[in-house]
Protein backbone atom coordinates (compact mmCIF):
# COMPACT_ATOMS: atom_id res chain seq x y z
CA UNK A 1 0.00 0.00 0.00
CA UNK A 2 1.65 3.35 -0.91
CA UNK A 3 2.12 5.88 1.36
CA UNK A 4 -0.46 8.67 2.74
CA UNK A 5 0.63 11.94 1.05
CA UNK A 6 -0.22 15.04 3.92
CA UNK A 7 -0.02 18.65 2.33
CA UNK A 8 0.64 21.84 4.31
CA UNK A 9 2.22 25.28 3.90
CA UNK A 10 5.26 25.54 3.36
CA UNK A 11 8.04 26.19 5.86
CA UNK A 12 10.96 28.14 5.75
CA UNK A 13 12.71 24.54 6.34
CA UNK A 14 11.02 23.41 2.93
CA UNK A 15 12.98 25.98 0.82
CA UNK A 16 16.49 23.58 0.22
CA UNK A 17 13.79 20.30 -0.63
CA UNK A 18 11.64 22.63 -2.81
CA UNK A 19 14.78 23.55 -4.68
CA UNK A 20 16.10 19.96 -5.05
CA UNK A 21 12.96 18.93 -6.36
CA UNK A 22 13.23 21.51 -9.47
CA UNK A 23 16.79 21.19 -10.09
CA UNK A 24 16.47 17.25 -10.43
CA UNK A 25 13.04 17.09 -12.45
CA UNK A 26 12.69 20.15 -13.79
CA UNK A 27 16.08 22.00 -15.15
CA UNK A 28 14.50 24.58 -17.19
CA UNK A 29 12.34 25.85 -13.93
CA UNK A 30 15.23 25.89 -11.85
CA UNK A 31 15.32 29.93 -12.20
CA UNK A 32 11.84 30.32 -11.84
CA UNK A 33 12.58 30.22 -8.06
CA UNK A 34 10.66 33.79 -7.14
CA UNK A 35 7.57 30.99 -7.54
CA UNK A 36 8.80 29.87 -4.38
CA UNK A 37 8.24 33.44 -2.49
CA UNK A 38 4.30 32.85 -3.61
CA UNK A 39 1.71 31.08 -1.02
CA UNK A 40 2.92 27.46 -1.28
CA UNK A 41 1.57 23.74 -0.72
CA UNK A 42 4.27 21.49 0.29
CA UNK A 43 3.32 17.33 -0.13
CA UNK A 44 5.43 15.10 1.99
CA UNK A 45 5.71 11.54 1.83
CA UNK A 46 6.98 9.87 4.66
CA UNK A 47 7.86 13.53 6.27
CA UNK A 48 9.72 13.35 2.51
CA UNK A 49 9.24 16.57 0.68
CA UNK A 50 8.35 15.10 -2.72
CA UNK A 51 6.32 18.04 -4.50
CA UNK A 52 4.87 21.58 -4.27
CA UNK A 53 2.07 24.23 -5.71
CA UNK A 54 2.94 27.70 -5.31
CA UNK A 55 -0.39 29.89 -5.89
CA UNK A 56 0.33 33.65 -6.69
CA UNK A 57 -3.08 35.24 -6.16
CA UNK A 58 -4.53 39.03 -6.71
CA UNK A 59 -8.02 40.41 -7.54
CA UNK A 60 -10.10 37.67 -7.28
CA UNK A 61 -7.84 35.22 -9.53
CA UNK A 62 -5.36 32.35 -7.85
CA UNK A 63 -3.12 31.29 -10.47
CA UNK A 64 -1.06 27.87 -10.35
CA UNK A 65 2.34 29.45 -10.27
CA UNK A 66 4.44 26.11 -10.33
CA UNK A 67 3.18 22.88 -9.32
CA UNK A 68 6.45 20.18 -9.26
CA UNK A 69 6.45 16.70 -8.20
CA UNK A 70 9.35 14.55 -7.86
CA UNK A 71 10.01 12.50 -10.57
CA UNK A 72 9.98 9.50 -8.18
CA UNK A 73 6.15 10.22 -6.96
CA UNK A 74 5.05 10.81 -10.18
CA UNK A 75 2.08 8.59 -11.20
CA UNK A 76 0.94 8.21 -7.52
CA UNK A 77 -1.41 10.97 -6.90
CA UNK A 78 0.40 13.64 -5.32
CA UNK A 79 -0.26 15.85 -8.13
CA UNK A 80 -3.66 15.11 -7.88
CA UNK A 81 -3.46 15.89 -4.66
CA UNK A 82 -1.51 18.81 -4.53
CA UNK A 83 -3.68 20.68 -7.20
CA UNK A 84 -6.75 19.91 -4.94
CA UNK A 85 -5.32 21.53 -2.39
CA UNK A 86 -4.85 24.35 -3.75
CA UNK A 87 -7.85 24.74 -5.35
CA UNK A 88 -9.34 24.65 -1.51
CA UNK A 89 -7.14 26.96 -0.62
CA UNK A 90 -7.71 30.10 -3.91
CA UNK A 91 -11.20 29.11 -2.80
CA UNK A 92 -10.92 29.42 1.03
CA UNK A 93 -9.00 33.08 0.09
CA UNK A 94 -11.94 34.10 -1.52
CA UNK A 95 -10.71 33.37 -5.20
CA UNK A 96 -13.27 33.25 -8.17
CA UNK A 97 -11.23 31.77 -10.61
CA UNK A 98 -8.49 29.46 -11.07
CA UNK A 99 -5.82 29.79 -14.30
CA UNK A 100 -2.62 27.71 -15.50
CA UNK A 101 0.22 27.00 -18.10
CA UNK A 102 -0.08 23.54 -19.12
CA UNK A 103 3.00 22.76 -21.69
CA UNK A 104 1.19 21.43 -24.17
CA UNK A 105 4.32 18.36 -24.70
CA UNK A 106 3.22 17.29 -21.08
CA UNK A 107 -0.01 14.70 -21.73
CA UNK A 108 0.00 13.78 -17.94
CA UNK A 109 -0.24 17.69 -16.68
CA UNK A 110 -3.27 18.27 -19.35
CA UNK A 111 -4.72 15.35 -18.21
CA UNK A 112 -4.53 16.45 -14.63
CA UNK A 113 -5.77 19.46 -14.89
CA UNK A 114 -8.61 18.16 -17.32
CA UNK A 115 -9.74 15.94 -14.90
CA UNK A 116 -9.70 18.60 -11.91
CA UNK A 117 -12.71 20.42 -14.10
CA UNK A 118 -10.11 23.04 -16.17
CA UNK A 119 -11.04 24.10 -19.43
CA UNK A 120 -8.45 25.26 -22.44
CA UNK A 121 -9.12 28.62 -22.88
CA UNK A 122 -6.17 29.92 -25.64
CA UNK A 123 -2.73 28.55 -26.47
CA UNK A 124 0.23 30.57 -26.33
CA UNK A 125 2.97 29.90 -28.35
CA UNK A 126 5.34 33.40 -26.92
CA UNK A 127 6.28 31.33 -24.05
CA UNK A 128 10.05 30.97 -23.37
CA UNK A 129 9.69 27.03 -22.25
CA UNK A 130 7.29 26.08 -25.26
CA UNK A 131 3.94 26.09 -26.53
CA UNK A 132 1.34 26.19 -23.58
CA UNK A 133 -2.58 26.08 -23.17
CA UNK A 134 -4.07 28.62 -21.06
CA UNK A 135 -6.43 26.94 -18.83
CA UNK A 136 -9.17 28.30 -16.49
CA UNK A 137 -11.48 26.93 -14.00
CA UNK A 138 -14.45 28.51 -11.95
CA UNK A 139 -14.07 28.24 -7.88
CA UNK A 140 -16.94 27.59 -6.35
CA UNK A 141 -17.98 30.65 -3.38
CA UNK A 142 -18.32 27.69 -0.78
CA UNK A 143 -14.78 26.74 -1.07
CA UNK A 144 -15.34 23.16 -0.93
CA UNK A 145 -14.65 21.56 -4.49
CA UNK A 146 -11.66 19.50 -6.01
Amino acid sequence: MPAAVVVSERRLSDTRSLIRVLRVGFPMWYRRLPYLFYRTIVARVDGEVVGFVSMPMRAGVGEIGLIAVAEAARGSGVGATLLSAALRCMERSGMHTCVAKVRVDNPGGQALFSRLGFETVGVDSRMWLGDVDRVRRPLSKSGRSA
